[in-house]
Parts: C-alpha cells; structure tokens; sequence
C-alpha cells in the first residue's frame, strides 16, 4: 500500500515560515484515495498548518481520535463546523470527563469540548473497544492491554464520576496501524497506555514482530530514566528502522532514543510539516 504522511500540528515547527506550533498532536494519512486526520491537535494550528502544506481537511474521509484529551481531540469541533459526514474512530471512554492535577497545581479539564450527541448528529460516529478495519492495509489496535509491569498510567490523570475523582486508566488510548510497501508503520498518539504495550498489541493483531517505522507521542516526558532505559532496550526486539518521535515524548525520551536504540534504527525528533511515504520531500 502506497502512502502519504504529514504531521499538521504537533509541538515543535521548523525553521520556515507561516508554521505553528502547540501543545498537541495531528498527522493526516493519505493513501487509496482515503485522507484519514489521525488526531486533531487542539484546533488552534490545524488549518493553518494544513493550508500551509497545500492539504485540504474538506475531503477528509476518516477522523481516528486517539484518546478523548483536549491536545489530540479538541480540533473536532472545529472540523464538524467546516464539514459533516466524516467518519470518526474512537474508543467509547473519550467522552468521560478527564482531569488532571499537577503537584502543587489545581486540578483541570483535559478532556474532549464535544458532546457525544454533537458527534452523532454531525458526523458518522463508530466507538468500538476492538480494533477497527479501515480496509486491509489500515485498522486501528482497539483497547491496549496493560502488560509490562514498567509502563504505569500518569497518576496526575483522572475521571469525574459524580462527586468522585477515579484514576484514570485511559483505556481509550489507541494507536493506528498500516501495512505499506516499506512495512508496518505505527502512528501514535499519546502513549499512555506505554509503548511497549503498544507495539505488543500491534504484533499480536499482525502476527509477527517486524516493524518498520513508529511516528507520534511516546509520553515519557516524565517517566524515570529506569523506564525510558526498559523502554529503549525493548525497542530493539522489533526489528525498527526509524521512530520520529514527537508530543509528550520529552527531551530526556528524544535524548536517550537518539543514543540508546540499536544504530540500525533512525531516531529523530518529529515535528509540523515532517512527512513519511511514497513522495518527493519525505523525511525517509
């Protein structure tokens, strides 16, 4: 499968003009006539970025939403506004109202502006645990199970449920896969179900170890150095060549990838505009 991959709105731009950043992420996926928006950052950069970049977001045939956090899903609502009839791609749980609370901070809301009647009047709603089948080169993992015993979920992160504050699991954290010609690519959101249970659950819907690229948020900004240390030395079991890595991966995350993976693995940081594909201007 032929395929194009552009991020629009992520952290970090390049030394050009007319690009912007935020705290978020969104990457549009191109390929057999499909344009599937893989997250929507916060909104504040999408259509910026996107007309900067010559990408038109009126075709979009697919909306996948990683987990229901403002910076991957705030974006929808103004996606709705312009256009309807998309399909969205969710887990069930990104409409709880999730908080999170630093030390020393108030807590806040971090969750999706959307109600979830809004999505189903507007667009073609599709909330699923299991893995969905876009066709047979692009489905999503579904629910990530937990199976390290290093990768913990941010304990600053939690639900409101009635007058109760539950931990927040984020079980609606998912990840897309697609099977190109160059091999199985990974795009992720956030990570905060951990990496390494990702790329399990990858496998074991695949059925074989051998990736060949992972893009997106790793969230080990604040993981321990034991972790990202664990994280890295996994990394190897899959047979990488390249990981960009990007939001809520951290410094530290870049530094300790660029340096710690196996040298046959490209590591770089990920940012607006970086690309990946069977195009002219990839950062293949």
């Amino acid at each position: 499968m032929e395929f194009k991959l552009t991020t629009l709105c992520e952290n970090t731009v390049p030394l050009k003009e007319g690009f912007l950043g935020e705290h978020g992420l969104s990457i549009l996926i191109e390929s057999q006539g499909l344009r599937i928006l893989f997250d929507t950052g916060q909104g504040r950069t999408l259509i910026d970025n996107a007309q900067n970049l010559d990408k038109d977001l009126a075709y979009l045939s697919h909306v996948i939403l990683s987990h229901g956090h403002y910076d991957h899903a705030g974006g929808i609502e103004l996606l709705i506004n312009n256009k309807k009839d998309f399909i969205v791609i969710a887990h069930p749980d990104i409409f709880q109202k999730k908080y999170g609370k630093l030390p020393n901070e108030e807590s806040r809301y971090i969750g999706i502006s959307v109600e979830k009647e809004t999505l189903e009047k507007k667009t073609r709603l599709n909330l699923s645990r299991e893995p969905f089948v876009i066709n047979e080169y692009i489905r999503t993992t579904g629910e990530i199970p937990m199976q390290t015993k290093y990768e913990k979920i941010d304990a600053s992160l939690f639900v409101r449920q009635g007058n109760k504050n539950i931990p927040d699991e984020v079980p609606d954290d998912l990840a897309l896969i697609l099977e190109t010609e160059k091999g199985i690519v990974v795009v992720l959101g956030c990570s905060h179900r951990g990496l390494i249970n990702t790329l399990y659950q990858v496998t074991e819907l695949i059925g074989h170890k051998n990736i060949y690229a992972i893009i997106g948020g790793l969230h080990l900004e604040r993981a321990s150095s034991a972790r990202i240390t664990r994280t890295i030395k996994s990394l190897n079991d899959f047979n990488l060549q390249k990981i960009g890595v990007s939001h809520r991966t951290g410094f530290r995350g870049v530094r300790y990838g660029t340096v710690a993976v196996d040298n046959v693995i490209r590591c770089c940081p990920w940012c607006v505009s970086h690309q990946l594909g069977d195009h002219r201007g990839t950062q293949d």
